[in-house]
């Protein structure tokens, strides 16, 4: 759990406190308990998933096999990720800041947008810091650009996303 300031503490906790004083809830069927072990099943640790809207179809494959293991995937893209009325980059900030890992799937366009680049470069900033597991994927042959020179990254066109996903798995597993 990361918090900046007290606020910010009383807003992560208080989701945690509220079920201590919910009722409990029974399974009422197999396929309740099949959903319920799917989800416990998932880790816990929070991904940002950060694409350009060019890659939409190729971030879908990524979004479905992160959501697949990870309990919390944030991709502003899909539906009801940001609150109609909500201050959109804040939110998507937020939940940068929130993140234990980010999944950059670069592109040329996703260099040329300035939203991606201030992503991938606070996700990097997060990741020297020791607070984010930073995974860039080149989605085509490219020059990365300046502050992750230095950064191992994965080649859609020698990894499948599937391995990719599963390298990072292997990689969560070992550090715990």
């Amino acid at each position: 759990m990361r918090w900046a300031d007290p606020d910010d503490l009383v807003a992560a906790v208080e989701p945690h406190l509220r079920v201590i004083d919910e009722q409990p809830r029974y399974i009422g069927s197999t396929a309740q308990a099949l959903e319920y072990f799917r989800s416990a099943a998932k880790r816990n640790e929070r991904v940002f998933l950060s694409y350009a809207s060019a890659n939409q179809d190729q971030a879908a494959t990524f979004a479905q096999l992160l959501n697949d293991r990870f309990q919390n995937v944030f991709d502003f893209r899909q539906h009801g990720a940001i609150g109609v009325g909500e201050d959109w980059l804040d939110d998507l900030m937020g939940n940068l800041a929130k993140s234990a890992v980010g999944v950059l799937l670069l592109s040329k366009e996703y260099l040329e947008s300035k939203y991606c680049m201030l992503e991938a470069r606070e996700l990097h900033r997060y990741s020297v810091e020791g607070d984010v597991r930073l995974v860039p994927v080149c989605l085509e042959r490219m020059e990365l650009p300046d502050f992750l020179q230095r950064t191992q990254y994965r080649n859609l066109s020698r990894h499948t996303p599937q391995t990719i996903v599963t390298e990072l798995l292997s990689q969560l597993s070992a550090t715990v």
